[in-house]
């Protein structure tokens, strides 16, 4: 078991290879059937995780515990990195739009946008890797 970036939080192999696989562009079915695992155990670890990491989304939980590459800090547009950092708060397509007074087409394009300069395969994958950069800058 390897220790994750909160002191005194250890997560167990499976949660990390959960969040790995998810971190990678997996979905949440296709990482617990490289895992040999239900997609109900995969749901139950990853909400463990969240637990154990004191976060409320599987992309903030994925940024905490998954080292991940930073990106170009000039390669997103400042909406981007705020749309992104909405998803990693938990919040949908249409909500983003609402909040900032926007079209839900409009997130999905920079959205796609920041998946593709980020190399991601996933609105979460994006949003962990933007998540993960900003706190290395942050120290």
């Amino acid at each position: 078991m390897d220790a994750v970036k909160r002191p005194g939080v250890v997560l167990g192999e499976q949660h990390r290879l959960l969040l790995a696989a998810v971190a990678g562009g997996l979905s949440v079915a296709a990482a617990a059937e490289r895992l040999c695992i239900s997609r109900r155990t995969a749901e139950r670890r990853l909400s463990e995780a969240r637990r154990l990491l004191g976060v409320s989304t599987t992309a903030e939980a994925v940024a905490a515990a998954v080292p991940v590459r930073e990106p170009a800090p000039a390669a997103l547009a400042p909406r981007e990195r705020q749309i992104l950092a909405l998803i990693a708060s938990g919040r949908t397509s249409r909500e983003i739009a609402s909040q900032l007074g926007i079209a839900p087409s409009t997130v999905d394009s920079c959205t796609r946008s920041a998946m593709a300069k980020t190399d991601s395969r996933t609105r979460v994958q994006a949003a962990a890797r933007i998540a993960a950069s900003s706190e290395v800058g942050a120290d």
